[in-house]
């Protein structure tokens, strides 16, 4: 019950990371800083885990990498769920999203990725299986990341 009662907050907290992620150029991508103080911090990350989208990794990135532990937890729990969103998507979209059309948002973290691609944390290297099979030009399916 309390879920549906913030759930029109979450919306609109979804929309304007949207917005924001779509608004983005390359040289915003060139300064990917997290905001400072922690709870401003949380709350990017947050937005960018609600939005559900990885054009946001960057800054989940740059989350991960924090000294802040619970900055970086809620950043390994933003990629696992954006990469997990995507997963799904490539069944619900059913072919109008290709590799070749996701990897420009998505190269920016392509070295991140395969630091992650060895990690013990499933989170980390879930997201990085997803993100490397898009660059290698597949689709990632639900489930295949584990």
């Amino acid at each position: 019950h309390r879920r549906a009662a913030v759930e029109p907050v979450l919306a609109y907290r979804r929309q304007a990371a949207r917005r924001w992620m779509r608004s983005l150029g390359e040289r915003d991508l060139e300064r990917v800083e997290l905001p400072d103080g922690r709870r401003d911090a949380l709350l990017l990350l947050r937005a960018l885990r609600d939005a559900g989208d990885l054009a946001g990794c960057p800054w989940l990135v740059a989350g991960v990498a924090s000294s802040d532990a619970r900055v970086r937890n809620e950043a390994a729990d933003a990629l696992d769920l954006c990469a997990e969103n995507l997963r799904a998507s490539s069944l619900r979209l059913a072919g109008d999203v290709t590799p070749e059309a996701l990897w420009p948002r998505l190269a920016p973290c392509e070295a991140a990725a395969e630091r992650f691609a060895a990690s013990d944390d499933r989170r980390l290297s879930a997201f990085a299986s997803t993100l490397l099979q898009v660059r290698n030009g597949r689709l990632p399916l639900p489930g295949a990341a584990d």
